[in-house]
């Protein structure tokens, strides 16, 4: 790191690795700007968030990323969970390094699916990828979601925001 002392305290941004969640359950509600993390899904469940209803996969076996299956329109890829990423990323070929992004030209929506439950469009842009990574899912889908990623199970679970709404004024009626 170097130092920089004309920078102000506004100027500093804190980032955390999806590691220092190891051994626990975090939930995001970006919708909500609301994050929690807590021991167990069931505390979850006792806290009004109905995961059983969630979609859910299970990590793919690497341990260096938050990694899933997913299907986008009719391709199956190896999807990576980025909340450090704004946009939306699928691969052209595969490389050591990340390719230059056309951000003025996306590909056109495409429904994105976890074991063939649709959790809603998706808009990507092309790009080569490292890593043998298929596609990044970054903060454009995921304020479209609720996101809960179980790190003791290695489980993601995801629920439209919109269907989520709707769960929540079913129970309040």
């Amino acid at each position: 790191l170097k130092t920089n002392n004309d920078l102000g305290q506004q100027d500093l941004i804190g980032r955390i690795g999806w590691w220092a969640f190891q051994g626990t359950v975090l939930l995001i509600d970006l919708d909500k700007s609301v994050a929690i993390c807590c021991d167990s899904v069931e505390t979850l469940k006792e806290r009004g968030y109905p995961i059983e209803q969630f979609v859910s996969t299970n990590f793919l076996p690497r341990k260096e990323f938050i990694e899933f299956e997913a299907e986008v329109g009719n391709r199956r890829l190896k999807c990576l969970l980025d909340t450090g990423s704004t946009l939306n990323l699928i691969s052209t070929s595969e490389g050591d390094e990340f390719a230059k992004i056309d951000f003025d030209h996306p590909l056109p929506s495409a429904m994105l699916s976890v074991g063939g439950s649709p959790l809603g469009p998706c808009v990507f842009h092309e790009t080569q990828l490292p890593f043998g990574i298929e596609a990044i899912i970054g903060i454009d889908f995921l304020e479209t979601q609720i996101v809960c990623i179980d790190f003791i199970h290695r489980k993601l679970f995801l629920c439209p925001v919109s269907i989520m709404r709707g769960i929540q004024k079913l129970g309040d009626a």
